[in-house]
């Protein structure tokens, strides 16, 4: 896996302390989504970046369940998703539904949509 520098713009919006930031591994990244994740001393921080839509939201469930071998209990940061569909909220939704996960920073067209389709993060 490939190690990046920890997303400064994150940690400046009080997302992750600064202290307990690793370095970020990379999960998986296509044309529109970058998936990472930051190994901490508590649930680690698995962060979202782009779009989330049908071409890519299978493999947004496959790579968090890839990151629950990495860390059992996580935290999927949303606040940088720009966009997100129907598949994607579904298929989050059911990840963490599933799983010791919670997810922070929702962005508001996110939270209309999951509203929309009676779903619960």
């Amino acid at each position: 896996m490939l190690s990046m520098d920890s997303d400064d713009a994150v940690q400046a919006r009080g997302a992750v302390p600064a202290e307990s930031a690793s370095a970020e591994q990379l999960l998986y990244v296509d044309g529109i989504l970058r998936i990472t994740c930051a190994v901490m001393a508590g649930p680690s921080v698995v962060r979202l970046v782009g779009e989330v839509d049908a071409t890519n939201s299978n493999a947004l469930r496959r790579t968090l369940v890839q990151a629950r071998q990495i860390d059992h209990y996580l935290v999927v940061d949303a606040g940088r998703i720009a966009f997100i569909d129907v598949s994607g909220v579904r298929e989050l939704s059911a990840f963490v539904q599933e799983s010791q996960t919670r997810v922070q920073n929702v962005p508001s067209q996110m939270r209309r949509l999951l509203h929309m389709l009676r779903l619960a993060l």
